[in-house]
């Protein structure tokens, strides 16, 4: 509120008092302290759901949401919410709050707990905190277990192929900080290459256009899997994935070619083609090999020739190099 008030007197706007700038600010100090206060006593609280789920007793997890009183326990639940000093490992998110749920995945929390949270307060799903990461790039970014990125993936599936404010996706994260933080002895001591291979399939199959999206720093997931030294076999399977998504870029690319020669041909104009990316191009500025379409005969040519190509020159089973 203090902010807007500064700004609004900043660009001229009506005038802003001093009184007024002394109450948005006490207002905002206020604020500030109930939450304090509010952090402090959820600490304080030995049986608050905070500190259960810190100190992962996740039975007495459950026997706190399955109280009766079910407005209570939504309550209750509201106010679990952490300090971001413990919570966030970037110096600039200080100021970023979470709900339960964000919470609760940072503990390996088992899926039946998530599903219950879930079903009290449907509206944390779909939540993001201040830098845009939603319960699924938590659980990704802190190794929980296949069985709770199944349920996220299920419940929300935009989710997984949803962007932070560092261009993001839940499987960059995977990528980048699974292996390291995921504990065989909390996730049903199931070993990290089966964990990490179903969580990276799963979160590929619900969004598998997101597997070649760069974040800010212009890294893809794959670039990520191998900095981390992530298992060989999860790379494959990313790498994987990766291809499947070009060739489906290009073969819908293709598609468009032919939809566009065939308006030219009955006289109309022939649309704009899509580049792989997104943008548009006019066919004319297209380039042989850079991955766009460039006529329907010449593609299928092209293509036909490459296939041979590759079939007769390279020897049965030799192993495909891994994208950098």
């Amino acid at each position: 509120m203090l902010q807007g008030l500064r700004k609004l007197r900043s660009f001229g706007g009506s005038p802003v008092s001093d009184r007024e700038m002394m109450t948005a600010s006490n207002i905002s100090r206020q604020a500030a302290a109930a939450a304090a206060e509010e952090d402090r006593r959820q600490q304080d609280d030995p049986y608050s759901l905070s500190n259960l789920i810190a100190r992962e007793h996740w039975d007495a997890v459950r026997l706190f949401l399955s109280n009766p009183n079910v407005d209570e326990t939504r309550a209750r639940i509201l106010s679990c919410r952490y300090g971001p000093a413990a919570y966030y490992d970037d110096a600039e998110n200080n100021s970023a709050w979470n709900n339960a749920l964000h919470y609760a995945c940072k503990y390996y929390p088992p899926w039946d707990v998530i599903k219950a949270i879930d079903l009290l307060h449907p509206q944390y799903m779909t939540q993001v905190d201040a830098v845009g990461r939603t319960v699924l790039h938590v659980a990704a970014k802190n190794g929980v277990s296949p069985q709770v990125i199944r349920y996220l993936c299920a419940t929300n599936p935009s989710a997984a192929g949803a962007q932070d404010v560092l261009g993001r996706t839940p499987l960059h994260y995977v990528c980048k900080h699974y292996a390291k933080r995921y504990s065989e002895s909390k996730c049903e001591n199931i070993p990290l290459l089966d964990s990490m291979r179903d969580v990276a399939r799963t979160i590929c199959r619900t969004a598998p256009k997101s597997v070649n999206l760069e974040d800010a720093d212009g890294c893809c997931v794959l670039e990520y899997a191998i900095e981390s030294d992530a298992p060989f076999k999860v790379v494959r399977d990313i790498q994987k994935a990766c291809e499947k998504d070009w060739k489906k870029r290009r073969l819908s690319g293709l598609r468009l070619t032919e939809s566009s020669m065939s308006l030219a041909s009955n006289g109309s104009n022939t649309p704009p083609i899509a580049s792989e990316h997104g943008d548009l191009e006019d066919d004319s500025t297209a380039k042989k090999g850079d991955g766009l379409p460039i006529a329907s005969g010449q593609l299928a040519q092209v293509a036909m020739l490459s296939a041979r190509k590759e079939k007769t020159s390279k020897p049965a089973g030799a192993p495909r190099a891994i994208c950098a």
